[in-house]
């Protein structure tokens, strides 16, 4: 009893730090409505990754317990942990370079052309669309642990809990950024809250003699190949929602071009480290803010839990819970008794539920930027007097719901999906910044230019390592669908749906989403490339079916220096 009220006690404790720090200011008006400050930035873009510590070592430790190598999980956690540092790495410098949104996309029209811009494109879309259908089911699991019936529940249970979940989600996305943001604050603080004090309460029961479990031991006839494949195989399973790192860089023209509160007191009492401010300032500073945390916190998160994992011998599935939901009750009942875990098992499925909230935001950047281009339906173009995108977000619900009924509400049959595309944008975006690297920067700088070129290599490798890793639980489905989308976004651009004159797109752009400044001229350009791409490809097919008759290609227009300067 004492138990129940201590955890009571803590849960309002915290709630109440997460209602008192939770940000409050968002633009309402004009072409920057609906923008963020730091703080109300931070949990949209941010809580995707940041819930990847509820699965990520629970789909490690489930393939490495095929063949009872968890006492290996520890290699795999490292691999995961330096994958996130490169690739972290790598954005937190190319938000400087492409510092007006887009990501990979914009990075890839700029320096490799606009088919891999089309490429980056449908990979996200699909992306992001597998990011509600995962959060949506795994926040359902979460839910259903806390009554250990992750296993007994039926389909039909997962289905509509799942959906439940991503039609709060959307709701919460179109009543506009500022409602949405500090909701996701109060509910991903409160998240991170409860996780700190399980890992502290996990450490000091091992601290106080808390005896260990013994795990199973690895066969004695397993061959080295084997053995490193087993553990690769973990690391493609943990290696997860990497796409909040596109995320960030994609949603940058939702975030208010301003000097967050540190940077501002910083310039003011630190002026000796001004180059530092420098780096962190304006929208891009922010960007770079968030992305810190993914060079970190995968890696931190994923190793404590196989870590407890291991000690107490745990995984997806014991007792009827998951992995974490298991370290969960191992460590917070003793707390804050049945109370304090209860509560922070359905606070973890909504916390796993509003990490769509980043996939809604980044829909909406992804899907009007190409209904401008011509790659998609100029119908999405439409942008609400709270800044938002709506239709967009709509269109990803229902895709969501068909996806999470065609699973049956197996979570560990959509995450084969989800995780796989991202790995291509990350590619393109280190094979452009090897690109710029070599076109703009002094020879000094240029030694950066084979470090891009490896991680943009490594992140091929995974990509493709993924869908074979993946083959027999679905990666052939993945890639049949994008190769799908790819063809039915040329199809879109070729047709006159995809025609977009100067004067249409500069109606799209400024008056239908009110884009203004150096942004909107940015957009203009990509439509401009996407529009030449057009009557090029045209004109080859005409070549093609009339040989005789040469074709009359138009010359890409040149990209303006002046844009980077802002």
């Amino acid at each position: 009893m004492l138990a129940n009220i201590q955890g009571i006690l803590i849960i309002l404790v915290i709630i109440g730090l997460a209602i008192k720090i939770s940000p409050k200011e968002v633009s309402i008006a004009g072409h920057d409505a609906g923008q963020l400050f730091l703080l109300a930035a931070l949990p949209l873009f941010f809580i995707d990754f940041g819930t990847s510590a509820e699965y990520a070592a629970g789909e490690l430790h489930k393939i490495l317990a095929q063949e009872n190598l968890q006492i290996y999980a520890p290699y795999a956690d490292l691999a995961i942990a330096l994958l996130n540092i490169a690739f972290g790495g790598l954005y937190i410098y190319a938000l400087g370079v492409f510092r007006d949104g887009g990501g990979a996309d914009t990075a890839s029209m700029r320096y490799l052309g606009p088919s891999f811009a089309i490429m980056v494109a449908f990979l996200l879309l699909e992306d992001y669309t597998l990011t509600v259908v995962v959060s949506s089911l795994s926040g359902a699991d979460q839910l259903l642990s806390t009554i250990n019936a992750v296993e007994s529940a039926g389909a039909i249970v997962h289905i509509l809990i799942g959906v439940g979940i991503a039609a709060l989600t959307c709701w919460l996305t179109l009543r506009g950024r500022k409602d949405a943001a500090r909701v996701t604050f109060i509910i991903l603080f409160t998240y991170v809250v409860l996780m700190t004090l399980t890992f502290i309460a996990l450490w000091v029961q091992t601290n106080q003699g808390v005896p260990s479990v013994p795990i199973a031991q690895p066969p004695a006839n397993l061959s080295m190949v084997n053995l490193i494949g087993h553990i690769a195989n973990s690391v493609l399973h943990g290696l997860v929602a990497l796409t909040g790192l596109e995320a960030v860089s994609n949603g940058l023209q939702f975030i208010k071009n301003e000097d967050a509160s540190y940077v501002k007191w910083g310039k003011a009492h630190l002026a000796r480290f001004q180059g530092l401010w420098t780096f962190l300032s304006g929208r891009v500073g922010v960007g770079r803010t968030i992305q810190f945390g993914f060079l970190f916190w995968g890696g931190v998160t994923t190793a404590l839990n196989s870590h407890f994992s291991n000690y107490f011998n745990v995984i997806d599935g014991t007792n009827g819970r998951t992995l974490v939901g298991n370290l969960a009750y191992i460590a917070l009942v003793p707390m804050g008794g049945v109370v304090l875990y209860i509560f922070r098992q359905i606070w973890s499925s909504l916390t796993l539920s509003f990490a769509n909230m980043t996939a809604y935001e980044d829909m909406q950047s992804t899907a009007y930027r190409d209904g401008v281009r011509g790659i998609l339906p100029v119908s999405l173009v439409y942008r609400s007097p709270n800044g938002n995108f709506p239709r967009p977000v709509l269109a990803t619900f229902v895709v969501a719901t068909i996806i999470m009924i065609l699973v049956g509400g197996n979570t560990s049959a959509a995450i084969p999906f989800y995780g796989i595309g991202v790995f291509a944008p990350i590619a393109f975006m280190g094979f452009s910044v090897r690109k710029h690297l070599l076109a703009t920067k002094p020879a000094g700088y240029r030694i950066a230019a084979p470090i891009t070129f490896l991680i943009a290599s490594l992140s091929v490798v995974i990509f493709m390592s993924q869908i074979v890793g993946k083959f027999e639980e679905g990666g052939w489905i993945r890639a049949i669908t994008f190769s799908s989308l790819y063809i039915t976004g040329h199809v879109i651009l070729l047709n006159k749906w995809g025609e977009r004159s100067p004067e249409t797109a500069r109606h799209l752009i400024h008056d239908v989403s009110r884009i203004e400044g150096t942004m909107a001229e940015l957009l203009g350009w990509q439509t401009r490339m996407m529009q030449t791409y057009r009557h090029n490809l045209l004109e080859r097919i005409h070549r093609f079916r009339k040989p005789a008759i040469l074709p009359k290609m138009d010359t890409y227009p040149p990209y303006e220096i002046h844009y980077d300067n802002h």
